[in-house]
């Protein structure tokens, strides 16, 4: 059987969605530029919070823009601010998921536009602490 995290998955849907999305916007402030290993071009950050409960998270966002794995001639003209920006709807859309591992966290995924470049991104904070 799988465990789970400190909070049950009915109580981050309940208390933490709203909780979490601030959490998202102000972590969305250090979007970085990235190459990624696969060649695609985008933006990334990771890192840890604490949520207002006291409950940990890894958290991290991505926005892969769309086609530069193909086309090496493509360049990002995005900014950093603009894509965290753009990232405000699927922020809000966030869900309440528990994940493969049995922890439980939140999840939220879509597509963004920054002028005319369109990006594949995700965002996920996972509850660090023991599994029961």
């Amino acid at each position: 059987t799988q465990g789970r995290q400190s909070q049950p998955l009915e109580a981050l849907e309940d208390a933490g969605r709203q909780e979490m999305a601030r959490y998202f916007r102000d972590f969305l402030d250090g979007l970085q530029f990235k190459v990624f290993s696969t060649g695609s071009q985008g933006f990334f950050r990771a890192g840890k919070f604490t949520s207002l409960s006291g409950s940990r998270y890894q958290a991290q966002a991505t926005a892969v823009l769309i086609g530069s794995k193909k086309d090496l001639t493509i360049q990002v003209k995005a900014k950093s601010e603009e894509v965290a920006y753009a990232f405000i709807p699927v922020v809000n859309a966030v869900e309440a998921k528990v994940f493969k591992t049995g922890r439980t966290g939140f999840y939220g995924q879509g597509k963004l536009s920054v002028g005319t470049e369109r990006y594949q991104a995700a965002l996920q904070a996972v509850e660090i602490g023991e599994k029961r």
